[in-house]
């Protein structure tokens, strides 16, 4: 039998509500993992949730309605294309949102707004991405232009504007940016050079835990538990507020090292009598311009390659793997990956192939 208590029903080892407003029941799984922690988020969170749900269920229907009545015709305009695709994904979340509003707006910008899907051929698209490469527009960026109009072919072949989507390559090769990470030595520099006392110790949790910015961001100091040496990761701060994490893996909680624990202890004599660790929802953006600012002023007094600050991330990772750290720990734990597979796309390089006589136990058999 499922489990219920407060509006929350464990049900298959998942988190469900189960909550009547009004007058009438709202039941659905929020697809967690029925942890304590998941489960005490969902208690301090069951409204919002709620409410979540029921803007999800509204803009569906909305959409379904919006998609049976826009029958454009067989020139149907790019233009069109976007505002429908915009409008059928309102519930990404707001940062997600944006991006992708500003994606499908660069491609409206070039192609032009009236421009019939049906026109976009072979070569004008190949004429897109070079005219992209030269005006320096970095691959990876390109590549997510280049997905989000596959996904207007694909709209318009769904909603039955083309009969078939063209034969073409809507990818370049060798996007991927290969992460920069520093060595034990650069790190040490970085933290010794550094003069202002809240970014450094923001360098020092983010070099030594593998949190992304916005996971530190978003940190209150209810969410670390100095007496287990963990943190708990429910949550991401950007320039929209606090928001879900990036996936359902990166909901998870972390072991505190001593270096991390060291920036947090330090960090509290600035911060401890405040909610957040670092910054508010209001400050996010001044503390963020702020960081970027000494960290790119930091590198280059260091003579060091500028790099983004997204590479604490890859130290930690290949810090960890190079010394010989357990890789199930250092992916799922630690970075929140989904699968040790992931990881190993990226840091496998860090891995070493230490040269050792395998299967002894089978000596004596």
């Amino acid at each position: 039998m499922p489990k219920k208590s407060n509006g929350i029903v464990i049900r298959n080892n998942k988190v469900w509500v189960a909550k009547m407003i009004k007058g009438e029941w709202y039941r659905f799984s929020t697809k967690l993992e029925a942890t304590l922690s998941n489960i005490e988020y969902v208690k301090k969170n069951i409204d919002s949730l709620i409410t979540e749900y029921i803007a999800s269920k509204e803009q569906q229907t909305s959409t379904k309605e919006a998609m049976q009545k826009a029958r454009f015709d067989k020139n149907c305009t790019l233009g069109a294309i976007a505002n429908a695709l915009i409008k059928q994904n309102q519930t990404m979340r707001p940062s997600t949102y944006f991006v992708y509003k500003t994606t499908l707006g660069k491609i409206i910008d070039y192609f032009g707004m009236q421009t019939p899907i049906t026109s976009i051929n072979k070569d004008k698209i190949a004429e897109f991405v070079k005219d992209s490469l030269d005006l320096g527009l970095k691959k990876s960026s390109l590549n997510n232009r280049l997905i989000m109009l596959r996904a207007m072919f694909n709209y318009a072949y769904e909603m039955d504007y083309i009969k078939k989507i063209p034969n073409i390559k809507f990818k370049i090769e060798d996007a991927a940016e290969n992460p920069v990470p520093f060595s034990l030595e650069e790190v040490k520099r970085i933290l010794e050079n550094c003069k202002d006392e809240m970014i450094k110790n923001y360098l020092q949790l983010a070099f030594f835990s593998g949190l992304r910015k916005g996971e530190i961001l978003a940190l209150r100091w209810e969410d670390v538990d100095f007496a287990n040496k963990e943190i708990s990761i429910t949550k991401t701060l950007g320039r929209y507020g606090i928001g879900k994490t990036k996936t359902k893996s990166s909901m998870r909680t972390i072991d505190l090292l001593p270096l991390a624990e060291g920036a947090l202890l330090a960090q509290k004599k600035i911060t401890g009598n405040k909610d957040f660790i670092f910054t508010s929802v209001a400050g996010f953006a001044k503390f963020a311009t702020k960081m970027r600012y000494v960290w790119t002023k930091l590198l280059e007094s260091l003579d060091l390659k500028q790099r983004h600050i997204y590479n604490t991330r890859h130290t930690f990772a290949s810090l960890m793997l190079e010394n010989g750290e357990d890789l199930i720990w250092v992916s799922k734990r630690q970075l929140g990956h989904t699968n040790a597979q992931m990881t190993l796309q990226v840091y496998a390089q860090y891995i070493p192939n230490k040269k050792k006589q395998r299967a002894t136990f089978l000596e004596e058999f």
